[in-house]
């Protein structure tokens, strides 16, 4: 399964396990390949941020209800409660994203394609990587 719940943020990115994501209450999916979407369903009931073509993609696939998916503009910058989040295109495929968060926590890069690593550094110098696996890179320029 990919994704992680970034340690010491409200956020989870594709990952969808409730009962393992403690404390989140931000969920993002990256993409519609199928190793991201692990977990979720029809059933999901939680707000799900995507960008507009994976909210499309969610929706016809996966059933997720519409009432639940919030699709944000690619190239944006989005306030979500204490949380600024900008979405870049990952050119991975249709729709997928790369998820630059900002906030109290500092600064971090989602990539969710397995190019490169998956979370970088944050502004504040603590490893945000959670469950990812994936070290933090010192020095990592965003």
């Amino acid at each position: 399964m990919s994704g992680t719940v970034l340690a010491g943020t409200p956020i989870a990115v594709d990952f969808w396990s409730l009962r393992r994501a403690a404390g989140a209450r931000l969920f993002f999916l990256s993409h519609m390949h199928a190793d991201h979407t692990v977990g979720l369903s029809s059933t999901w009931s939680r707000p799900l941020y995507c960008s507009p073509i994976t909210a499309r993609l969610l929706h016809s696939r996966l059933r997720v209800p519409t009432c639940w998916i919030r699709p944000l503009e690619v190239g944006q910058s989005h306030v979500l409660d204490e949380v600024t989040v900008t979405l870049l295109d990952s050119n991975h495929c249709p729709g997928s994203v790369m998820f630059l968060f900002e906030g109290t926590f500092g600064t971090i890069l989602y990539t969710g394609t397995g190019q490169g690593p998956t979370v970088t550094e944050s502004q504040d110098g603590r490893d945000h990587s959670g469950s990812s696996g994936c070290p933090t890179p010192r020095g990592a320029e965003l």
